[in-house]
């Protein structure tokens, strides 16, 4: 993600132009702005992001409603109360694994969860792994 990268470089910005007029009185309102900027990103981030993701969910049911998905050569195909899709495997970009779920990529930013729960048996985990680096690629880095 850009966006964050350059939000923290912007803030270092402005500590460093902060702590340069230091003895200015007239540059007083650049410390208060270097003092808040971080505390308002990391409050923003790991505060407010899960809050929203909250509400999001309790919000929007088709995001709670049971749905079944199927695996294949072609792509997934998800059926629900709420929708009906298949998503050839050109869709997808990239993809990556953690110990709970595959991520895949449409774009850097926009992914699907496929959770590895719905996979009772071990090696179908394994089946789809091989079926992800035959379709989309390598996975190109890991999740935590």
């Amino acid at each position: 993600m850009v966006v964050l990268p350059l939000l923290l470089i912007s803030g270092l910005l402005i500590v460093v132009f902060a702590l340069a007029t230091l003895g200015s009185a007239r540059h007083a309102p650049w410390l208060a702005v270097a003092a808040i900027y971080p505390l308002t990103l990391a409050v923003d981030r790991y505060i407010l992001f899960r809050l929203r993701a909250r509400r999001t969910y309790r919000q929007q049911e088709s995001l709670r409603a049971p749905y079944v998905m199927r695996i294949d050569a072609a792509g997934l195909q998800f059926n629900s109360d709420f929708v009906n899709t298949r998503e050839p495997w050109s869709h997808f970009r990239k993809w990556a694994e953690s110990e709970d779920v595959f991520l895949l990529y449409y774009s850097d930013v926009s992914f699907m969860i496929v959770p590895k729960r719905l996979f009772p048996l071990g090696d179908e985990v394994e089946q789809l792994r091989a079926l992800l680096a035959r379709r989309i690629g390598l996975s190109n880095r890991e999740h935590s």
